[in-house]
């Protein structure tokens, strides 16, 4: 489960799918690392890199680890496939899987004249099955790296997923609240 807050929609989406990507909004170029040791390399040079490790899943004991960095010994097929995988959430790529779940919004949600503040006081908070929905401009901004438009997110996110799922209606969604939380998963 990933969650984000901002003082819009678009940039609630982008700190919760940083918070999918561990940490990190958009990609870092200078990832291109590709065999299994020099991703484990930079994977254990900082704190950040072992906590992408255990989000992978990826857990070895002190010994194991020191033989793969030495190179005696290789890290099985499943280990590399997680050391990939935590390489890539320390290179900020898109958080696969994320967009294939539920998701709540809790803020102001307004459609035509009915303005309502969701997730609080009592009110449910607007859910939004993101299996429904098309990410691919979302991908395809974050993946260019540099900083995200959060009026871009929300725009694509309301086009492309919220009214793919519940529909268009014949007023357009509109989120002018100030506060924002959106839970992915």
């Amino acid at each position: 489960m990933a969650r984000g807050e901002g003082g819009s929609l678009g940039r609630a989406l982008i700190n919760a799918l940083a918070d999918a990507a561990g940490g990190t909004v958009g990609v870092r170029k200078s990832y291109t690392a590709k065999g299994w040791h020099a991703q484990i390399s930079k994977l254990t040079s900082s704190p950040r890199g072992y906590l992408a490790a255990e989000r992978a899943g990826l857990s070895v004991n002190q010994r194991t680890l020191m033989d793969w960095l030495a190179e005696r010994r290789e890290p099985t097929a499943a280990n590399q496939r997680r050391i990939a995988e935590a390489y890539g959430i320390m290179a900020g790529r898109w958080p696969d899987g994320h967009e294939r779940q539920d998701i709540e919004i809790s803020g102001t949600v307004k459609i035509g004249d009915d303005e309502r503040s969701r997730g609080s006081a009592g009110h449910a908070p607007l859910l939004i099955d993101g299996r429904a929905g098309n990410w691919d401009r979302m991908k395809r901004a974050w993946n260019a790296g540099g900083d995200l438009d959060e009026q871009d997110f929300e725009d694509w996110f309301v086009e492309d997923v919220i009214e793919e799922d519940l529909g268009e209606s014949s007023e357009p969604f509109q989120f002018p609240g100030g506060s924002y939380t959106v839970t992915l998963g």
